[in-house]
């Protein structure tokens, strides 16, 4: 498991990545997010969603973003631990390849839900370029529709209409590199091997039905060739 401890240590720190690079799809982001007076105290969690090319207009509210298929679901943060109206959410880390497909100007959202999964409370817009701009960024969240209908039907100050702010503070990109064959059968990928062995010549010029060639199969050994080939079988 990736831990925030763990990326600090083993990675190199990366600053202001302004464009899209190879590298960048398997760098790691660190979030630390707060929220502030949302004006009732209540346990809540963030989702960040990244929008798809060619999927609407990523500065159009919808209902939610769990219902437009403009917008694809990355992450969600862990529930806050109590109820609170000013939340400090636990640091979190996202690859650079889920939240942006390496694109670091590519639109993304975060929306504030209550733990209950019912109410949306609000959401913002943001590029991961923006978010690494500043040592502290703050970001005004708009009040979800709904919520503010509720409001002026509960007949709710002015302030509990009015917007509030995610402030992300040092969010950091970190080089990482886990690129190593292990982890790719750890992660399930499905790997199919063929092999081709030329017989058509010989390294030591040996034909291939004689039994010093390093290509004949006729003995009651297997030849080099052969016992190269099955170990690499049993590896994979």
């Amino acid at each position: 498991v990736l831990t925030w401890e763990r990326l600090a240590a083993d990675s190199k720190h990366k600053k202001n990545q302004k464009s899209k690079d190879v590298g960048a799809f398997n760098d790691r982001v660190a979030f630390t997010v707060t929220g502030d007076s949302v004006g009732q105290a209540t346990q809540s969690y963030l989702q960040i969603f990244r929008h798809v090319p060619g999927g609407g207009n990523a500065n159009d509210e919808k209902a939610n973003s769990q219902q437009d298929d403009g917008w694809i679901l990355v992450h969600s943060t862990e529930s806050t631990a109590t109820a609170t109206d000013a939340p400090k959410w636990k640091n979190f880390i996202v690859s650079v390849q889920a939240l942006c497909n390496g694109d670091y100007d590519r639109m993304l959202k975060i929306e504030w839900w209550a733990a209950d999964g019912k109410r949306r409370l609000g959401w913002c817009t943001a590029t991961l370029n923006e978010l690494i701009a500043q040592p502290w960024v703050e970001k005004l969240v708009e009040r979800d529709a709904a919520e503010v209908a509720k409001a002026k039907s509960k007949g709710a100050s002015a302030h509990h209409q009015d917007p509030f702010t995610l402030t992300f503070f040092e969010t950091t990109v970190y080089q990482y590199s886990d690129r190593y064959f292990l982890n790719y059968v750890r992660g399930g990928m499905y790997i199919d091997m063929i092999v081709g062995v030329d017989l058509s010549s010989d390294p030591s010029g040996v034909p291939p039905d004689d039994p010093k060639s390093l290509h004949y199969n006729g003995g009651a050994e297997a030849s080099e060739y052969v016992r190269c080939i099955e170990y690499v079988g049993r590896t994979l």
